[in-house]
């Protein structure tokens, strides 16, 4: 009995082992945030810790040997947010095959080996954001990572061939940044989602990626442009934009009416699309529509839009058209 009481408390002791000032409440979790320690403890940390946070801290540098020192060999989930780390050896990671999420943000990371994760098989998201983050082509190289997160690292354009090397690559957050366009990243084949918001983007390209474009400098709206983002089945969130609202976004007004889309869009007088007076004729709402959407709606005679694809047939009379045609070109 005695021997089973010892074994037991010594099992107790080591499967509870916590390095000094950091706080583990169980041996799966590890806890050494806001320590003001500038090295991650290397003694008492339990094998099979799989959740190690050691963010708020002043650590500068992930050394090659910085996590194997510790000891650990089943980490799932690495905080190192908010310290002050520059430097990541190419093999910080390396031993670490469980390796799921990594959260870097809020340090001074400038540049990252683009094989540094490549060893981590499981890895699938990256938390990057609030980094002087300088982007390549090739920046890193996964199989695995599935969402990467570059918010706030003061972009303004993404090279060509950035995200080339991750393959699985889902999701992408590169929100609140000053990026211009972003038609060079839309043609990866696994991407579903990309936040944009809070950038500077001006126009909208087609693609089958579901996006967020609130808050940038976004003024017109086609009809074409709608429908293709409609044909493809892509959500796009493009509210908070300065748009212009001219006769040919009352086009697009009317489309989106008659089709039963509902669009937040304010003008840039603080009115919504549907309040504001636009100023404008049916000759001149007919007129650009003859000329944007020949390819792509048809115009019956009650005035409604129909979503059809090479779509070239106006049934209204033809006749009153050139008469109108002939008096505009005429005044």
């Amino acid at each position: 009995m005695m021997k089973v009481l010892i074994l037991f408390y010594f099992f107790m002791l080591v499967s509870t082992q916590c390095p000094d000032r950091c706080r583990c409440p169980s041996q799966y979790v590890a806890s050494c945030r806001s320590l003001a320690i500038n090295y991650i403890p290397h003694d008492r940390f339990d094998r099979y810790v799989e959740f190690l946070d050691v963010s708020d801290n002043v650590l500068r540098a992930l050394a090659k040997t910085e996590l194997r020192d510790i000891g650990v060999i089943s980490l799932i989930e690495f905080n190192a947010s908010k310290n002050y780390i520059a430097e990541i050896d190419r093999e910080a990671f390396l031993g670490q095959s469980k390796l799921k999420i990594v959260d870097l943000s809020f340090n001074n990371i400038g540049e990252i080996e683009p094989e540094t994760f490549q060893r981590n098989p499981y890895l699938e998201l990256l938390i990057l954001s609030n980094n002087p983050i300088i982007l390549v082509p090739e920046f890193i190289r996964s199989t695995s990572l599935i969402q990467l997160h570059l918010s706030e690292c003061n972009l303004y354009t993404i090279p060509e061939d950035t995200f080339k090397a991750l393959t699985s690559l889902q999701k992408l957050y590169i929100n609140k940044n000053k990026i211009s366009s972003y038609d060079n990243i839309i043609s990866y084949n696994n991407l579903r989602f990309i936040d944009l918001s809070n950038n500077k983007i001006n126009y909208i390209y087609i693609s089958t990626i579901s996006m967020n474009l609130t808050n940038n400098i976004i003024k017109f709206l086609n009809i074409t442009t709608l429908q293709k983002i409609i044909n493809n089945n892509a959500s796009i969130d493009f509210s908070n934009n300065p748009w212009y609202c001219d006769c040919a976004m009352k086009t697009t007004y009317i489309w989106t009416k008659n089709n039963s889309i509902d669009l937040d869009i304010i003008c840039t007088n603080g009115l919504k699309w549907e309040l504001y007076n636009y100023y404008c004729n049916d000759t001149t709402i007919i007129d650009d529509i003859d000329v944007n959407l020949t390819e792509n709606v048809a115009i019956t005679t009650d005035g409604n839009m129909d979503l059809t694809k090479n779509a070239a047939v106006i049934d209204v009379p033809i006749i009153t058209i050139l008469i109108l045609s002939f008096l505009l070109n005429n005044i």
